[in-house]
């Protein structure tokens, strides 16, 4: 590169009173190193900066290699960002040929397809019928390797094996290699590898005194000095091999001979070339230098910088073998041409486009000629043929909701899998959100206080029925089953707690059962409670035949039994389909929903339809005992609650079929909450307010005697 630069700066006609730099970074066989370098050439400065450019004045035309193929698809994914163009002179993969994955990498040499191809053709032309392959544990070799079999296969040939190889693998790795080869019955073996991998392979076969086998060395498999040794060349004598195509550079050979580190003092290769080959030290002089140190510099073998190229041995350049210098040379001179046409363009003079480049310093690196009749699609966009045009005339539609297109010029756009849904540019499928009712969200909040704020209600009236617990409002029509209807509403207020958070297993299987037994209970115990005022008042009659159920045993039997028919139902759901956690990947489209499926849907209506019946037996027997004497006139307040109840579950039902996801277990919550609000303010707040506000109108007396009790309540009725 450096011989044809020098070169280009001494011919006038090929970009006058202009002169070509250049800059040579080591990639070391390094990705990071290669990605460094990349950065720091884009930058202009050695501080690799993204995205900014530190020369003002030096344009960049492009950049030569790598001669690796791994790095060089390293270094053009950075450069085709900045559409830079690569020119490779190593570079074989034939996925570097995809233009949309690198629109601006270019090489010298033939892609890997065609040497496959041409090694084929050798084994058909000698009539070879079974080989064996050794490849390069690596990308390139893998995806090779599967090409180059199947044309073998197609000439008529047959692998026996392919066995990987890799300089870092183990002696007893390598021990196996060559145990393969020995037992196989192939005389042909290709080594489709680079010189790195493949002499270590030669070294491990040498070990094993494998000498009769026929080798074939792939173009990858470049041949240096350091390449040959004693132990090898047995192997190596009579071996085939391919090499890229070559030519001669007149005056390349003096330009190396001619080489002097005065001439260049800032080439480092050059002063270390100098240092290895010619086996002396250069001097380091510095201002603290002793006598002493003088003395022992001048016994020191240091270099002078006159010594002859000419009298090391030529095989040091490789000069037996030129192929990848020549196709770096000609690299040179592709863009040399490529900024010379540029220069000299003018319109009506050349393909190229946005007027005139008489001056240099208007060139950019992405400008070697366009003729496009449509424009690229961008990512996110699908082609669309022009009807009645050809294939290279199009518009560009964006794609359809859940689909991508992740590359230009796509024809079609591709579907995001389930749990997948497109980001804003629809380039790229991302995750789809988990969407549910948590905690953080501001409706879970305010569900959260309500439930606190009625627990800490019902507890209050809890402490307060049990504080006068022997005051006769309390006593009347059977405290205890006020204390269990105040437990089961606390319970369904608690019940809010299993529906909010990430649906899991055992908050499934609770959330529904829990909800319906603990309603059921709380239903039960005013139908109980109304039935005791029913018979109270008509067991008054000493003929009566309801006067032997008075007492405590009735209430507790009706709640058993209609609580006892809720659990059973739901004993029966748990075992035959018990709810369970699922994801929901259809609505919202770009969410999943976390849920929980109520398994047959048919028992959560017969629960609820079930908790109904209860409640509208309950209404009925409330209704019908209404006109009782104000002293047992408690049934007013429960047709009411039950009146209240009805109307909460009847309007919840659409509301909960016509939403869905986490809205719908908030439209549960509420229904739950204004129900058991409903229960607890209408049966116990009137007696709160006797109790703490109207002592005087708790007593006995007042109880007894409907007509007095009247008098002195006013416009308030009491529910005993």
């Amino acid at each position: 590169m450096v011989f044809a630069i020098a070169e280009i700066n001494r011919i006038p006609l090929i970009l006058p009173n202009i002169t070509v730099g250049f800059n040579i970074y080591d990639s070391c066989y390094s990705d990071i190193r290669t990605i460094q370098s990349a950065m720091a050439i884009l930058s202009g400065n050695n501080d690799a900066i993204p995205n900014f450019a530190c020369r003002p004045f030096i344009p960049l035309a492009g950049i030569i290699g790598d001669l690796v193929s791994s790095l060089s698809i390293t270094l053009a994914r950075i450069l085709g960002i900045y559409r830079v163009p690569q020119i490779s002179h190593g570079a074989v993969h034939s996925r570097l040929s995809n233009k949309q994955e690198f629109p601006s990498f270019l090489r010298t040499i033939p892609g890997m397809v065609f040497q496959d191809y041409a090694l084929a053709q050798i084994i058909d032309h000698f009539g070879w019928k079974w080989v064996g392959i050794l490849t390069a544990d690596n990308d390139l070799g893998q995806s090779s390797t599967q090409n180059l079999k199947t044309e073998i296969q197609r000439s008529g040939a047959c692998v026996a094996f392919t066995e990987k190889i890799y300089p870092q693998y183990s002696k007893e790795k390598f021990h196996k290699i060559a145990e393969l080869v020995i037992k196989s019955s192939v005389n042909i073996i290709i080594i489709n590898s680079d010189e790195v991998y493949a002499r270590v392979t030669l070294d491990a076969l040498k070990a094993h005194n494998i000498t009769e086998k026929t080798l074939i060395l792939s173009a990858l498999c470049t041949i240096t000095p350091g390449f040959f040794t004693k132990q090898t060349w047995s192997l190596i004598n009579g071996a085939l091999g391919l090499t890229p195509s070559t030519n001669d550079m007149p005056g390349f050979n003096e330009f190396l001979y001619n080489a002097r580190p005065s001439e260049s003092p800032k080439d480092v290769f050059l002063r270390t070339f100098w240092k290895e080959y010619f086996k002396c030290d250069w001097p380091v002089k510095n201002d603290s230098q002793t006598e002493n140190d003088e003395v022992l510099n001048k016994e020191m073998n240091y270099c002078t910088g006159n010594e002859h190229v000419e009298d090391l041995d030529a095989n040091l350049f490789e000069l037996n073998d030129l192929s990848y210098t020549f196709h770096a040379y000609i690299a040179v001179y592709a863009f040399t041409h490529a900024l010379d046409n540029l220069i000299r363009y003018s319109p009506g003079n050349g393909s190229f486009h946005n007027g005139s480049y008489s001056n240099i310093q208007n060139i950019q690196p992405w400008q070697i000629p366009r003729s496009v009749c449509s424009e690229s699609c961008p990512l996110g966009y699908r082609k669309n043929i022009k009807e009645g045009q050809p294939a290279c005339c199009f518009d560009c539609s964006p794609c359809s909701t859940g689909e991508i297109s992740n590359q230009t010029d796509a024809n079609i756009c591709l579907k995001c899998q389930d749990h997948q849904w497109p980001n804003d540019q629809h380039d790229e499928c991302i995750p789809k959100v988990a969407d549910f009712l948590s905690y953080e969200e501001t409706i879970s909040a305010f569900l959260v206080t309500i439930t606190c704020f009625f627990c800490f209600t019902t507890a209050t009236v809890f402490c307060i029925f049990i504080k006068y617990r022997d005051t006769p409002i309390v006593k009347a029509n059977n405290r205890g089953l006020s204390y269990l209807l105040l437990l089961s509403l606390k319970l369904c207020f608690l019940c809010s707690f299993l529906f909010i958070g990430q649906p899991m297993k055992m908050t499934c299987v609770l959330r529904q059962t829990v909800f319906g037994i603990m309603f059921c209970i709380s239903i039960s115990s005013l139908l109980a409670k109304t039935i005791t005022v029913v018979i109270a008042f008509k067991a008054t009659n000493p003929n009566s035949k309801l006067r032997k159920w008075v007492g405590a045993k009735l209430p507790y039997c009706v709640i058993i039994s209609c609580s006892l028919v809720q659990v059973i139902l739901c004993t029966v759901w748990l075992l035959i389909s018990p709810p369970f956690p699922e994801m929901n990947l259809k609505l919202p489209a770009s969410h999943i929903t976390l849920e929980c499926n109520e398994g047959q849907n048919a028992f959560f209506y017969c629960m609820l339809g079930y908790m109904g019946l209860l409640a509208i037996v309950s209404f009925v027997v409330a209704f019908l005992a209404r006109s009782l004497p104000d002293s047992y006139n408690e049934a007013k307040y429960i047709t009411f609650s039950m009146l209240v109840f009805v109307s909460v579950w009847l309007s919840f039902i659409p509301a909960y079929l016509s939403t869905k996801g986490k809205y719908m277990v908030a439209v549960e919550i509420f229904a739950i909450l204004s129900s058991s609000a409903g229960l607890l303010g209408c049966i116990f707040i009137f007696k709160c307010y006797i109790i703490l506000l109207q002592p005087n109108l708790n007593n006995k007396e007042n109880l007894t005697s409907s007509e007095k009790f009247s008098r002195n309540r006013g416009h308030y009725s009491v529910s005993c």
